[in-house]
């Protein structure tokens, strides 16, 4: 009911404010629960076979609300651009075939609001990319797999953002008057030249002008990532994170204290980071692993 709806979001709300609470407590490097601990509240991680969706492309099914919208034919090859319209609702109605499958955990690529048909160009952490549905639509395929006993990893981008995310398009408008000036890292020139034939003058993933890198020396910047984090792990059916290029955010402490925080919030929380390279420096307790691959 909406009724019970609404209490279960307060408590979520609750939930995150204490979390958030112990912020500083456990940026000193204290937590909860030892290390043991948390190892043993991943061993479901050992019996996990994944499936990864690529949302996009995966399954769609016609939905209420999006009439109007216009989409590539389903058998067409993607392109960089195209729009096939895969959505929640159809990935819920594959849920069966998957579960035949014999899988028991789903990685789900980006599903936040962006312009580009990967989401790696997030726009709005905090909504649902309306060609894949409504919250609703994503509550409905949580609720599923939960029956199901599938867990689900989300991806965080969480390096960069895009030219659509508000704080940065504020720059782009408003210049170094704008209150966000300290989210992104430029070099004191302006405007920003994020489309533009020249060279970027402020910092992006791999010199791509439509991926600004946030500035994490930014008190509000980590505050911010952290409550994107916790509010959709907060959700009942969502087990952890991966995380896009965390090896590109060099300030000290920060992926600590965002491990610490996920692990006050839902202790068996998993959370793994994609490093090209040998990762020893981010390892820091028994549950952590690098192994290397070799062809």
């Amino acid at each position: 009911s909406t009724q019970s709806t609404g209490n279960r979001d307060r408590d979520r709300e609750r939930e995150i404010e204490r979390v958030l609470g112990e912020k500083e407590v456990l940026r000193g490097g204290r937590q909860s629960h030892s290390d043991e601990f948390y190892t043993k509240q991943l061993q479901w991680v050992k019996q996990t076979v994944w499936y990864q969706i690529y949302p996009e492309s995966f399954s769609r099914k016609p939905r209420e609300g999006e009439e109007g919208l216009k989409f590539i034919d389903w058998t067409s090859r993607s392109t960089r651009v195209d729009f096939h319209g895969g959505n929640f609702p159809g990935m819920t109605a594959s849920l069966p075939y998957l579960q035949h499958l014999g899988i028991n955990a789903i990685y789900l690529t980006p599903i936040f609001q962006s312009a580009s048909n990967h989401r790696y160009h997030t726009h709005d952490y905090f909504q649902i990319d309306p060609i894949l549905g409504t919250e609703k639509d994503f509550d409905k395929f949580l609720e599923e797999t939960s029956k199901r006993n599938i867990k689900i990893l989300l991806d965080g981008v969480f390096n960069h953002a895009s030219r659509g995310f508000f704080q940065f398009n504020h720059l782009l408008e408003v210049g170094e008057a704008s209150p966000y000036v300290d989210w992104f890292i430029t070099r004191g020139e302006f405007p920003l030249t994020a489309y533009s034939d020249r060279p970027p003058n402020f910092s992006c993933w791999f010199n791509i002008p439509a991926l600004p890198q946030f500035n994490h020396q930014t008190p509000q910047v980590q505050d911010f990532i952290f409550k994107v984090a916790l509010h959709w792990l907060s959700k009942n059916g969502v087990s952890g994170w991966r995380l896009d290029a965390p090896e590109q955010v060099k300030v000290e402490g920060f992926w600590p204290l965002f491990r610490r925080l996920c692990k006050s919030l839902k202790a068996d929380a998993y959370l793994v980071g994609e490093i090209w390279t040998e990762a020893q420096q981010y390892l820091c307790s028994q549950e952590d692993s690098n192994h290397r691959l070799q062809s």
